[in-house]
Parts: C-alpha cells; structure tokens; sequence
C-alpha cells in the first residue's frame, strides 16, 4: 500500500543509575558501517521488486558503503542511506531517523499530482443533494439523483469501521446503481480494503495473485498464492457500480479497485492507478532509526505484475484544472452518464 505509516522514534534518555559496577552495560553505539551492513542486508534478504525494478543491489552497496563509512555525522549517514533508497522508486520504502530532529527519506515523492485534478469539496457542492457522513467519519456519501447512490472512500487507514460501508448503502437502500470514489486514496489497511469490496460481491471471486520473499536470492519466492473475495457485511449491493480512480490510488486502496472489477457489475473509470503493492515492513536499526521495505510482488487475476505501472481503468477519461477551475469534474460527469444508461 501504500503509503500506510511513518514512524519516527524519539530518543529516551538513558538516566537509569544502577549501584552494582558489574550490572552496568557499556554498549558502544553502533558505527557506520554496522548500520550500513545491517541497513543492506536486510534489503537484500527480504525486498521483493529487485528483480522486477532492475536493480543491482550488489552495485548499489559497492557506491554507498564507503561513503557511508565516511559520513561525518548522523545526517550525512541518512542522506546516504536516503540516496540508496531512491534507486528502488518504491512508495512502500522509507527511512526515519530518531532524536529530537527525526528526518524522513523516501524512495519515491509523489510528483504526479498536479496530473489529477480533483475536489473533494467540489462533490459536494456540485453533485450530492445532501451530503452525510458514517458514524465513524470513514466514508462520504449521498444521492447524485434519487436512483444513484455515492460513496467516497478517502481512506483506508485503521481496521474494524467496514461495517461503515453497510450503514453507507442502508442508507442508500433506494440506490439502484452506485458510484465509488476512491480517488487520492493512498490506502491503509488491506484487511479493511477487501472487506469494504466484500459489500459488492455476490459470490467469492479470484482478483489478484501475491508471492512472498522467502529466501537469500532475489528470485526466492514462495509459490503464488490466489488472492478471493468474497461477499462481506450483512447484505451486498447487487446493481451496476462505477468505480473512480486517479494516479495518486495505491498500496491497500489498489488492491480495493483490483477485488471491484474483477466483479461482473462493476466498471472503474477515471485514470490508472499509482502501482504500489508492496505490503511493506518495519524494521529498526541497531542505532534506532527505522525503515520499511516493500517483501512481496501481486499479480492481476491475469499475472501482470502492476508495480509502477498502476492499474488502467476500464474507461480512461482525461481530466485538466481548468475544467476543474470551472466547477467541472468530467470524471463525476462520465460516472454519472454511465450509470444512467439503461
């Protein structure tokens, strides 16, 4: 997903007095080099896109281990470190350091923003006749016309609040089509993500494949495993869903759009998605700082690996801010024509 959270330690004070010598630890703090090697290390044991990003991590530490022996200070470690990072473009891999000033590197900055216009506000204003909000504040909705129902979804972040969605579409029960925004979704959790398109499901049904590093090289992995959805909550909405998505959709919010149109009622429209799936992991360093890594690969239901490539909607509508600028959203517009057709 992705990207789902950063963690930033703060240092704690080691006042702890203690009256026998003997129970006294002296621990040296780690050096350069121990950090580098425990840094490159895990990388190269667990990271899952080396083989499908193109990337010599064997090079990599050949540049960056001296340079991080010779790093004067902590932050010049970091930068590092940071540059290292950048090699893999992965928005599911970052580093944060500790203290007082905790940085953050990031080995991909979202720079596709200015390419997907979009206002949240805008819905509201514009297309619902009234909006209202779930109990837990976790989804948008309303009526776009009295036979058209909307959900927006700016989140999945957290767990235990898809029963949001049965109380979206109790509310909508006169509904008889439905459109699903999960534009600037950056995701959260995948659990929440596919109980939210259990609610759509009617039968289970295959949507993506995943495999897992397991092992010392990089083409260790375990055997694909098939990924179903299956109908979730108390009832499912049954009739045609248009599904909205952007370039800034990952991480858990991809796999969300990946379950929906594997679905025989649902079309996604709008733009591609980010493609960003790795399921990321925290690890700490021996100085404190922490880091994620992005440690398994999915497929489409048709074994296409999506990472930094997205997900094409079934219908591609360009958008600009001009039209935005003008109260237009073209994708809302496209969505609503759609579902209207009989």
């Amino acid at each position: 997903m992705k990207p789902r959270s950063m963690l930033a330690l703060l240092a704690l004070p080691a006042a702890f007095a203690c009256t026998d010598p003997s129970l006294t630890a002296n621990h040296a703090a780690p050096t350069n080099a121990e950090v580098f090697d425990a840094f490159w290390n895990e990388f190269d044991l667990r990271y899952s896109f080396f083989e499908v990003k193109g990337v010599n991590w064997d090079s990599m530490r050949v540049v960056h281990r001296p340079r991080a022996i010779a790093a004067e200070n902590d932050a010049a470690l970091a930068r590092v470190l940071g540059t290292m990072i950048a090699a893999l473009q992965d928005r599911h891999v970052m580093l944060t350091t500790a203290g007082t000033s905790a940085m953050t590197f990031l080995s991909k900055i979202d720079s596709v923003l200015p390419r997907n216009p979009f206002d949240a506000q805008m819905i509201d204003r514009k297309y619902l006749q009234a909006k209202r909000v779930t109990t837990g504040g976790h989804i948008q909705f309303g009526f776009v016309t009295p036979t058209i129902g909307y959900l927006r979804i700016p989140a999945f972040d957290g767990g235990g609040w898809s029963g949001e969605v049965d109380e979206a579409l109790a509310s909508l029960a006169g509904a008889q089509s439905m459109i699903v925004d999960v534009r600037g979704n950056r995701g959260g959790s995948h659990t929440t993500a596919i109980e939210a398109a259990g609610r759509f499901a009617s039968s289970p049904v295959l949507y993506s494949y995943t495999k897992i590093r397991n092992g010392p090289t990089h083409s260790d992995f375990t055997p694909l495993s098939p990924q179903v959805l299956n109908p979730a909550g108390p009832a499912q909405f049954r009739g045609p869903v248009v599904v909205l998505t952007n370039r800034i959709v990952y991480s858990s919010a991809e796999d969300f759009v990946l379950a929906m149109r594997a679905l025989p009622t649902v079309t996604t429209m709008g733009d591609s998605t980010g493609g960003a799936s790795g399921r990321p992991m925290t690890r700490e360093l021996p100085n404190g700082w922490t880091y994620s890594l992005s440690t398994w690969v999915e497929y489409t239901r048709d074994r296409r690996v999506f990472e930094n490539i997205g997900l094409a909607p079934d219908v591609y509508v360009p958008t600009s801010w001009s039209e935005l600028q003008r109260g237009v959203d073209a994708v809302m517009d496209r969505a609503i024509a759609t579902v209207k057709k009989p």
